[in-house]
Parts: structure tokens; sequence; C-alpha cells
């Protein structure tokens, strides 16, 4: 039986470095530093980036952050998914 993954899903990425939810954001960011961004960016210096390839790299970058960071709760009670400006400032 053969299986198929979405390798450009946080969930997927973080499943397969068995990351539980208790672990630390600290330790979430520095595994996406460390090895994730690593292996997603390899040999970039040798690709003919387009705009389309770049804001999908950026993309994959903020669907990883929401992931780790997890959603905000505001002021009236409701819950909300961080903005882009949000996840720059936390990191």
């Amino acid at each position: 039986m053969a299986y198929v993954f979405d390798i450009s899903s946080p969930q997927f990425i973080f499943e397969t470095q068995n990351i539980s939810n208790y672990e630390s954001e600290i330790s979430k960011l520095q595994i996406y530093k460390s090895i994730i961004r690593p292996t997603v960016t390899y040999c970039c210096e040798t690709w003919a980036m387009t705009v389309t390839e770049q804001n999908r790299l950026l993309v994959f970058e903020r669907r990883v952050l929401r992931k780790i960071y997890g959603p905000t709760l505001d002021n009236d009670g409701t819950w909300r998914i961080k903005t882009n400006e949000e996840l720059e400032i936390l990191i």
C-alpha cells in the first residue's frame, strides 16, 4: 500500500519530526530554522527564481510559522490566525 504525503504541509513536517503539541515554540522554531528551511532552499543559488516561486516560498514559511505559533485570542474572546505582520515580529 503506497502512501502519498504532501511534504509542503506543516503538519506533515512536524509529525515526521515527532514534535508534540506540548513542546515549546522555541524548539519548534529552532527545528524549522536548522532543518526545514535549509532543506527547502537547498541549492537555491542555482534556481532561476521567479516572483511566483518566491511568493510560494514565503507562503510556505508563513504556514509553518502559523502552525508553530498557533492562533491568537482577541480581546472579545474570538480566535483568529496571526497576520503576516505579527509573524514578522515573532521571528
